[in-house]
């Protein structure tokens, strides 16, 4: 499963807001809905400024913290 954590560009990319939303959310993921968590990935981006959607981003506040796969990339699609 691919969480997208939109609209942190509101939190000017916090990384202990993306954690703490991976927290709850990966909590009730895992023991409520039951997935494993190895199947989880959560993804920061933007949908409306296109951020880490097809290419990695370069705000700096989001690039000293997250160096994972763009959204599509985790999709499989690039």
């Amino acid at each position: 499963m691919i969480v997208a954590v939109n609209k942190l560009d509101n939190m000017d990319w916090s990384e202990a807001r993306f954690e703490d939303i991976r927290s709850k959310l990966g909590s009730f993921l895992t023991r409520q809905a039951g997935f494993k968590e190895s199947d989880i990935t959560f993804i920061p981006c933007s949908g409306l400024m296109g951020i880490n959607l097809m290419k990695k981003p370069t705000e700096p506040s989001l690039t000293e913290w997250y160096t994972g796969k763009t959204l599509l990339e985790a999709i499989g699609i690039f």
